[in-house]
């Protein structure tokens, strides 16, 4: 799945040249960069023949490695803002060079852009949400490492969640979501903690991944598929994928 922005906001990128697997510094230069709605030919996406009127805002290249850059493309609007078309894959075309005076390079990748989306609230799982459920954590792991797995917590539910077709918005009982993170969270942690095979932390981890899972699979969904703001209907996951409710 291509990487999802908003119509109407500045799309904040970023971009790594390889060479070998590794990443590679680039000499010092602003790179032209098109951005295309219909996929565009190597001529094209060199010239930037068809291209829309989106320019780069910004360009900021790392002083060490990994020599990552970041560049912020000007906003695009929604061709068709009263239309049925919520998302469209937009094409991005990197013009660059990979020393100094050298051949240009073109690297032609895709983004999504879609319509802004909004929910009632966030699951909020706390620090004291973990200590309700394992009241011995906090003598193992800091408040700050706790509040990081709470983070990859959180994570790997929505990833969880978008392979098996869910957006993170079409969650409607948050409450059960807030408790999924918290499990999530503490089997994170007490996997970092198993010192041997078969130790209480692996018993907990393995209790803890269990109980995410149940949860994460009775979270239930409303279905909005043509993002008119109107239920299609409630859904939940059933195997790899979604399915109504009936």
């Amino acid at each position: 799945m291509s990487n999802q922005y908003f119509y109407g906001k500045a799309v904040a990128r970023a971009f790594y040249a390889i060479e070998n697997n590794d990443p590679i510094q680039l000499p010092p230069q602003t790179p032209t960069i098109y951005v295309f709605d219909l996929e565009p030919t190597r001529t094209a996406a060199a010239s930037g023949t068809n291209a829309l009127a989106a320019a780069v805002v910004t360009w900021t290249e790392a002083a060490t490695t990994p020599w990552g850059r970041t560049y912020t493309l000007a906003a695009i609007n929604d061709p068709e803002p009263t239309g049925g078309t919520y998302t469209k894959t937009y094409y991005e075309a990197i013009n660059y060079i990979t020393k100094a005076a050298g051949q240009v390079q073109t690297t032609t990748r895709t983004f999504e852009l879609t319509r802004a989306r909004s929910v009632p609230s966030v699951p909020g799982t706390s620090v004291a949400d973990l200590t309700m459920i394992y009241t011995d954590i906090d003598q193992y792991k800091s408040n700050a490492q706790l509040l990081s797995f709470l983070t990859l917590g959180e994570q790997e539910l929505k990833t969880d969640l978008l392979a098996k077709g869910f957006e993170w918005a079409d969650i409607t009982n948050l409450e059960l979501a807030r408790w999924c993170v918290a499990y999530r969270a503490l089997a994170d942690a007490c996997f970092s903690l198993i010192g041997e095979e078969g130790d209480r932390h692996e018993r907990r981890f393995n209790e803890y991944k269990a109980q995410y899972e149940k949860l994460r699979d009775a979270i239930p969904f409303m279905a909005d598929a043509n993002r008119d703001g109107k239920e299609d209907g409630p859904a939940q996951i059933q195997g790899n994928a979604m399915v109504a409710s009936r």
